[in-house]
């Protein structure tokens, strides 16, 4: 989906949730879309539009407020940093630059075997986070 359409999405959701689409919610929406990768509260605050329309409170806010609604989720990497991203439809994971924190998103997952594996031990309904560590290649 294009950023323009990602967005009317939150908008539209918003609305649908009987919440006002402001400007700030627009601000905050727009910041964590054009990260484009798990974005941290001050990652998303220090984007121009964010900054000049929003506090740092209202941030946690918005954000928690699109938590609630379904259209972004946390991402712990391990590093005591809360992070969010878009919600996507397809199940990801990260890697994560030890010298520069750059994070980019890995679009597979772990094999089938290991899930039916651990299904075999009993476990049902089961999530799980794989987060890959190294030295990006700008950094090495």
């Amino acid at each position: 989906m294009k950023k323009s359409g990602l967005v009317e999405a939150f908008a539209q959701s918003t609305r649908e949730a009987g919440l006002k689409w402001t400007l700030q919610r627009k601000a905050v929406a727009e910041a964590l879309i054009q990260v484009a990768c798990p974005a941290s509260i001050d990652d998303i605050y220090s984007r121009a539009e964010c900054k000049k329309n929003c506090d740092k409170a209202t941030v946690y806010r918005t954000l928690a407020q699109f938590e609630t609604l379904g259209l972004v989720v946390r991402c712990d990497l391990g590093d005591r940093v809360v992070r969010y991203e878009t919600k996507s439809k397809q199940h990801h994971h990260h890697v994560i630059c030890r010298e520069c924190h750059k994070i980019a998103k890995i679009d597979f997952c772990v094999p089938k075997e290991m899930i039916n594996y651990v299904e075999k031990k009993g476990f049902a309904k089961l999530s799980h986070t794989l987060e890959f560590s190294g030295v990006c290649i700008d950094c090495s």
